[in-house]
């Protein structure tokens, strides 16, 4: 029998085998080196994304200072009530709290009410604080009880973090002055 593809001519068990003898997939070969560079590529992105989840960290600490700090602004004015923000430098803790007991001793007492107590022991290596006795105090009309700052320093991959939050006593503002990691 004569086939219009083959012109003419007739077709054999080899032109039949060439047709259907498809090569799909990869060899093992192939795979093996993609599997190689694959593996290569992760080892060098782990430390950066280990330095980007630290840098994260410490930017969300800097943050939780920061608004802990116009929080207890904001709510000494809505509430009319004194409200203190003490930095417990030696644990890194932060409490904010409505200074119910005693408010011109500027001073935690066991009954206020905490409304906040956070510890920033991962975040940040070191906080330390201008204010006297590590606390602030935000009064009814939004004045702070001094100037001063917060400071908080966390070393992580050879570089230094830094954060350096800064309250206006005349008025009450908050703001970061200098953050760098």
């Amino acid at each position: 029998m004569q086939n219009t593809f083959t012109k003419n001519k007739p077709i054999t068990d080899w032109m039949i085998m060439k047709i259907y003898k498809r090569e799909n997939g990869f060899t093992i070969m192939e795979l093996l080196l993609v599997t190689i560079v694959i593996a290569i590529l992760a080892a060098l992105a782990v430390p950066n994304f280990d330095h980007a989840v630290k840098k994260v960290r410490f930017k969300s600490a800097s943050n939780t200072l920061m608004s802990s700090l116009r929080m207890a602004r904001s709510n000494a004015i809505s509430t009319k009530v004194q409200h203190g923000v003490e930095f417990n430098a030696d644990g890194r803790v932060l409490r904010v709290y409505r200074d119910d007991i005693d408010p011109g001793s500027f001073i935690f007492d066991t009954g206020d009410s905490v409304i906040l107590e956070d510890t920033l022991e991962m975040s940040f290596g070191t906080l330390n604080s201008t204010f006297t006795d590590g606390t602030v105090f935000f009064f009814p009309d939004g004045r702070a009880s001094a100037s001063g700052y917060v400071q908080g320093e966390k070393e992580f991959n050879g570089t230094q973090a830094a954060v350096f939050i800064s309250v206006l006593a005349a008025t009450g503002r908050v703001r970061i002055d200098s953050l760098t990691y």
